[in-house]
């Protein structure tokens, strides 16, 4: 049954697989690039453990007794951090292009002589089989070779 016009089905977008949002990716962009994600990965690579961030305010109570009110805590699991991080960034900015180059024994080039030998032979084996293939068949009455 063909597709009716207006019909919702028509073109419809299903959600699943595929490129990210150009949102998804900017907030991706915005939680790999904040200062204190720099300054928590900073800490995490020098092998600080624990408490990673904290906000303090300090006030001058009564008598000269200094108050200092600590409001935000972050204690933060290394791996777990690096597993975010890596993510955010990689959905964020894409994934690094990786480099892939083949060489042969201790760096050198790829030896290709003994490839081309077997191919060689492989290609005269072949040509050798069609000559004593075309030889045996003979033409159908119409002409044809094929069995």
């Amino acid at each position: 049954m063909p597709f009716r016009k207006g019909d919702p089905n028509i073109n419809r977008v299903k959600p699943g697989p595929g490129r990210p949002p150009d949102k998804f990716r900017k907030l991706m962009r915005g939680l790999a690039s904040r200062n204190d994600s720099l300054v928590i990965l900073d800490r995490i690579l020098r092998g600080d453990e624990g408490v990673v961030s904290e906000e303090t305010s300090t006030e001058q109570g009564e008598k000269g007794v200094t108050i200092t009110k600590v409001t935000k805590v972050l204690v933060v699991d290394g791996d777990l951090y690096l597993k975010a991080l890596a993510h955010a960034t990689t959905h964020g900015y894409g994934r690094p292009a990786q480099s892939i180059e083949l060489t042969g024994p201790n760096g050198g080039p790829i030896p290709v002589e003994h490839t081309r030998a077997a191919l060689a032979g492989r290609i005269a084996g072949l040509a050798s089989r069609i000559r004593t293939d075309s030889v045996v068949s003979e033409p159908h009455a119409n002409g044809d070779r094929s069995s």
